[in-house]
C-alpha cells in the first residue's frame, strides 16, 4: 500500500484570477483541498509515484535510504 498526499486549490487556475479580481478583501486566501490517498503498488507505478523495480530489486525488503537535501547544511 502506498500513501500519497497532495493539496490543490478548490477551484481551477483560470477561476483563481477571476476570484482575486472580484474579491472585496485584498488579502483573501483561497481555500485549498488536502487529500490523502492509498493505492496499491501497480496503481502507484501507473501514476508514476514509485518506480518499477527489476526482478532482483523486488527481492530486497529493506527500505531505501532517504535522501535528505538539507542535512548537509545543518551539519556545517
Amino acid at each position: 500500500c502506498i500513501r500519497d498526499r497532495y493539496q490543490r486549490r478548490v477551484h481551477g487556475g483560470a477561476c483563481h484570477d477571476d476570484y482575486e479580481a472580484a474579491c472585496v478583501y485584498t488579502e483573501y486566501v483561497t481555500p485549498k483541498m488536502y487529500n490523502k490517498t492509498f493505492m496499491c503498488i501497480s496503481c502507484a507505478c501507473h501514476h508514476r509515484i514509485v518506480r518499477v523495480r527489476s526482478t532482483e530489486g523486488r527481492r530486497e525488503r529493506e527500505r531505501p535510504k532517504r535522501f535528505r537535501r538539507f542535512a548537509e547544511k545543518k551539519q556545517q
